[in-house]
């Protein structure tokens, strides 16, 4: 692997240099920029890259509104709301209300056939809680009483997980799938993560990184002993 290698290759390459990066790239640490960032910096649109929270490949939300589906089929959009105020998810409210397509006396199937909305609707839902303040479709689904077993069963299990950091990557292999490691080690740089610069440093031919980053002009690189700094 070199600085021209594809980053999309990085999945059939090197696999472990993903889960390496992903390591220090998905906590959420004080003071330290995180795949979010970097996300940005690479100029994923917002309202995508904040999907990859969801941090897996199914879609338990949209399991919860299909149960609500069968067995309360008479619940109505205001009731659904109701829970959600009580639950402090305003956020999901709003998302709800944007659709033309439901009124407070429209049952849960008539949001559901609101595709774009259900779909801003399971992603808000589906966001894993940075604290346990926040309330998910798990206990949207406790509200109607629905027992603990089924709502287990809708979680993803352990093997379907994916981290942000490589949900991130796998985005990229399809949407800049020109995009190089050079391109990717100059959006890493950017928001002040050399740690993971470190990882990725142990894949690539001696030098690599510090010969690429020679011509940035940032304040950190003009400081002594830094990757980028001309000797």
């Amino acid at each position: 692997m070199n600085d021209e290698t594809l980053v999309c290759s990085l999945f059939e390459s090197d696999p472990d240099v993903i889960g390496d990066m992903a390591f220090l790239l998905d906590r959420q640490k004080l003071g330290l920029k995180n795949w979010s960032h970097l996300a940005a910096k690479l100029n994923i649109p917002r309202k995508v890259f904040k999907t990859f929270e969801t941090c897996n490949t199914s879609n338990p939300a949209e399991g919860l509104f299909e149960i609500l589906k069968v067995h309360f089929p008479k619940t109505t959009i205001r009731c659904l709301i109701n829970h959600l105020e009580d639950m402090h998810r305003l956020d999901v409210v709003n998302a709800i209300k944007k659709s033309t397509k439901v009124k407070d006396g429209s049952l849960i199937k008539d949001l559901m056939g609101d595709l774009n909305v259900m779909d801003d609707v399971c992603d808000l839902l589906n966001q894993k809680p940075r604290t346990n303040k926040v309330h998910g479709w798990k206990h949207l689904g406790d509200r109607f009483g629905i027992e603990k077993e089924i709502l287990d069963d809708l979680s993803p299990i352990q093997e379907e997980l994916e981290c942000p950091t490589e949900v991130l990557i796998r985005y990229l292999g399809g949407w800049k799938p020109f995009l190089t490691i050079a391109d990717f080690i100059w959006a890493v740089h950017m928001i002040n993560r050399d740690d993971a610069l470190t990882v990725l440093d142990v894949y690539l031919p001696d030098g690599c990184i510090p010969d690429l980053l020679r011509s940035c002009h940032c304040k950190r690189c003009q400081e002594p002993c830094h990757p980028g700094t001309t000797q």
